[in-house]
């Protein structure tokens, strides 16, 4: 058994284990797959020499594979490296062989000094095993319906209540979301939304960034990259950056989703100064709701703890934690307590292949 960095010849047989473990749609083409694989592991603008998606090879054969994506984070003002792991693989016939947990060992071996992931049941089992952590709260989504009747005919749509369902939502829907609509409209109606530029995002970043002790950190050119990366991602919807501004011009926040006419709209990321997110949280409900979404759907953030529960909205664990691993205790500690501005975009979610 040998672990080591993945290289481009490497490819077509991580994909065909990633069809078989993750059982990819037939008519998705292996080019496809193989060219997705290269833009996130290969050829962002983080790529690291040091960090680098990990393999397994038995005989010859590759039986296991660790996607990885080196990031930057600010931590106290100092930029230090995330490693944030995804498709985790391992064919079914070599799960008795540990060789799994040779390849999270071997992540863990790294020199970054913050590893990240969204696993399941069996990868919480494997990342507490080698001394990794939950983060409770980043491990819960929220859903917030925004055309209440037409969301719950989405779960029943096999059951003899969904022609009541279908008719509430023509009849309901309506109503509901005016009065909702009406609610949560600024009173003084001097907010506008504008298209977020690369910019300006930077920019935001730089000036959130300083009210907390671990943040994202961005050039222009990386988020030039991860904006255009993710108008790609058509899976989820269309890709909107949106900027939220007063009658001034001066920006009060933004917020990174995905439209999607009668489905979910996908929350990426929200950016506000403290105390104004609840502004900001209902100008994105507004969007969505504009957009044809039937909910609006999210990962739970330490800013967002007292905004969503006052909206109506539910939550799930969706089989889903977000696991870290931290080389300083320091490190580790800030991000339990949550002085942190971690969105799924500093960890595995928008690394999904959803093209």
């Amino acid at each position: 058994m040998e672990i080591r960095h993945l290289t481009s010849h490497d490819l077509p047989q991580v994909v065909t284990l990633y069809r078989r473990v993750f059982e990819a749609r037939p008519e998705l083409d292996d080019s496809r797959l193989v060219d997705y694989f290269k833009r996130i592991y290969t050829e962002h603008p983080w790529f690291d020499e040091e960090i680098q998606s990990l393999v397994c090879e038995i005989d010859d054969q590759i039986v296991g594979f660790l996607g990885v994506t080196a990031r930057p984070l600010s931590f106290r003002g100092r930029r230090i490296r995330s490693a944030v792991s995804s498709s985790f693989a391992v064919g079914p016939e070599q799960r008795n062989r540990l060789v799994g947990v040779a390849l999270l060992r071997e992540f863990f071996r790294g020199p970054q000094d913050l590893s990240v992931a969204e696993g399941n049941r069996l990868s919480r089992k494997l990342w507490l095993g080698l001394g990794g952590s939950i983060v409770p709260h980043q491990s819960l989504h929220w859903i917030c319906p925004l055309r209440p009747f037409a969301f719950a005919s989405r779960y029943l749509n096999r059951t003899a209540l969904r022609p009541v369902t279908r008719i509430l939502s023509v009849l309901g829907d309506p109503l509901v979301a005016w009065r909702a609509r009406t609610a949560s409209d600024p009173p003084d109606g001097g907010l506008s939304a504008a298209p977020l530029t690369a910019e300006g995002w930077v920019d935001g970043l730089r000036e959130l960034g300083s009210s907390y002790q671990l943040s994202p950190s961005y050039t222009l050119q990386e988020a030039r990259w991860m904006l255009g990366f993710l108008e790609r991602k058509t899976g989820l919807g269309r890709f909107e950056a949106t900027s939220l501004q007063d009658r001034t011009g001066r920006r009060l926040g933004w917020y990174l989703w995905f439209s999607q006419p009668r489905g979910f709209a996908t929350l990426m990321q929200i950016g506000a100064p403290r105390g104004q997110y609840d502004v900001v949280f209902d100008s994105f409900l507004r969007d969505a709701h504009r957009s044809g979404g039937d909910a609006a759907v999210g990962r739970l953030e330490r800013e967002l703890l007292e905004v969503v529960p006052q909206r109506w909205s539910l939550f799930s664990r969706r089989e889903s934690w977000m696991l870290v691993s931290a080389a300083e205790t320091a490190l580790l500690h800030t991000i339990l307590e949550g002085n942190v501005m971690l969105s799924p975009l500093e960890g595995e979610r928008w690394l999904h292949f959803e093209e």
